[in-house]
């Protein structure tokens, strides 16, 4: 979410969004699972197409075959966001993420996390 402090200092023109996510996991103090890349999403912060993110999206996708290009990256970036409180408040159970989602004893802690009340 640092993409409009970024822009306000170096200029909206030389700034792009970005939005880099893979799968972990906690095991223990100093072990982490790494369990794979997820997903490689790009755009300009204002949704604009230009012909500079398109160049950049065809270098994205020679690391990722599958790079997004979108016009909503605050889209991702804010759901990323969302998803990362709900981890983080399953986090602080004894609860895998499942089944954190799954009870009906914590629904009430996601809606409000999740900004529905």
């Amino acid at each position: 979410m640092n993409e409009l402090e970024i822009a306000k200092v170096i200029g909206a023109e030389r700034t792009i969004g970005a939005f880099l996510n893979f799968t972990a996991d906690w095991i223990g103090p100093g072990h982490i699972n790494y369990a794979g890349r997820g997903s490689v999403v790009i755009g300009e912060i204002d949704g604009n197409s230009t012909p500079r993110i398109e160049y950049l999206h065809r270098l994205f996708k020679e690391f990722d075959e599958d790079a997004i290009l979108t016009s909503n990256i605050f889209g991702y970036l804010w759901s990323k966001l969302a998803y990362g409180a709900v981890l983080s408040a399953a986090a602080v159970t004894n609860e895998t993420t499942a089944d954190f989602l799954a009870s009906s004893e914590m629904r009430p802690l996601i809606t409000v996390l999740q900004g529905r009340s």
